[in-house]
């Protein structure tokens, strides 16, 4: 059985208690022709009950007209207070898109739902999902210690030690060769920029000459990661690369 913090928290937040019907119904569905397991879901029929629920979610579905406090008001607040958080506006008024791009949000669907177009959020969500729940496992100090891949800030390479900084733990150590944990590491958003560093995207804040600026979620501090010259453009282009794949 998966622990709970495995399991993906789904919630919806629409003033209509048949969008919420609707929505548990394909994801029941979905999660059972494409074997997902369970799933925790919530709903909520006003931005203020959200608001006063503090517990984690995964992935939100969220109304834009809801009175007083709207989705547009809402979407700042989920997105400092949970960064990894997955947000899809519904809505039956297209002239709310715009505002999904300049938000920052996954997607923006329209009322009432295609059972295609939803599913294929949920793809994509699952996807993400994946990936951030995968967890990086070290022995530290004698110690088995897990923690999804995504919290790690960056790895500094020191001799033959790897140094993991955690976004909230603070910093770790094993043996271990940097190129080796390149390649374990690309496909969660991991970029070489320096012989001696390997950089997490998406706790990139800037590049800016030779340095990559990570801005910790945590405690919004900057930390300041060195590029070598012959890695800077590659640096860049990866980087963009990966905020594309963001976005689609």
């Amino acid at each position: 059985m998966l622990e709970l913090e495995q399991i993906p928290k789904i919630v919806v937040c629409d003033d209509n208690p048949e969008i919420h019907k609707e929505i548990e119904v394909l994801l029941t569905e979905y999660t059972v022709s494409h074997q997902c397991g369970e799933f925790i879901f919530e709903a909520f029929s006003n931005g203020e009950s959200l608001l006063a629920c503090h517990r984690k979610i995964d992935l939100l579905f969220l109304d834009i007209e809801l009175g007083e406090l709207s989705g547009i008001d809402i979407v700042p607040i989920m997105q400092e207070r949970f960064p990894d958080i997955i947000i899809i506006f519904v809505s039956s008024y297209m002239q709310y898109f715009i505002h999904s791009c300049r938000l920052g949000v996954f997607q923006f669907l329209t009322k009432p739902f295609d059972k295609r177009i939803f599913f294929e959020e949920l793809d994509r969500f699952y996807i993400k999902y994946g990936q951030k729940a995968a967890l990086y496992n070290i022995s530290y100090k004698g110690t088995a210690v897990n923690f999804p891949i995504t919290e790690i800030l960056y790895i500094e390479a020191a001799l033959r030690y790897l140094h993991i900084y955690h976004e909230q733990l603070g910093k770790y150590e094993k043996i271990g060769q940097i190129g080796k944990e390149e390649k374990f590491l690309k496909p969660y958003g991991f970029i070489r920029c320096h012989n001696g560093y390997l950089v997490n995207a998406r706790y990139i804040d800037n590049i800016k000459n030779q340095i990559v600026y990570l801005k910790n979620p945590r405690n919004k501090k900057f930390i300041e990661i060195p590029v070598s010259k012959n890695k800077l453009a590659k640096t860049k282009k990866e980087y963009q690369h990966w905020l594309l794949k963001e976005e689609i």
